[in-house]
């Protein structure tokens, strides 16, 4: 098996792990890895500011046109709208690890 298809084999496996979860992007649905949230706390003046991160990795076979999502773009992702901060590809070409921050940011506490 080429390092390739063990790529693709082991984010299909972690896809399933992780029940199948979705998030969508310019109206269509794509399955992803989620491998992190976080709440980033930032004390101001009179309030403490809150910034949530979310990590996941996408299949890039998935897109079927060629174009992948990429910074500044809007993405759902568990009743929550996200914006792209980075969207980096794999040596590979096999996935993309999206950086995300949610859209409400600049919430206070």
């Amino acid at each position: 098996m080429d390092e390739t298809t063990e790529r693709i084999d082991d984010l299909l496996e972690g896809e399933k792990e992780f029940g199948n979860q979705t998030f969508t992007w310019n109206g269509a649905d794509y399955l992803c890895v989620p491998s992190q949230i976080r709440t980033i706390i930032s004390p101001e003046i009179g309030a403490l500011h809150v910034d949530r991160s979310l990590t996941m990795t996408v299949r890039s076979n998935q897109f079927s046109n060629g174009i992948l999502p990429k910074g500044l773009e809007f993405i759902q992702f568990k009743g929550k709208r996200w914006t792209i901060l980075e969207a980096d590809s794999d040596t590979f070409d096999v996935s993309v690890r999206l950086i995300c921050i949610e859209d409400n940011r600049g919430a206070h506490a």
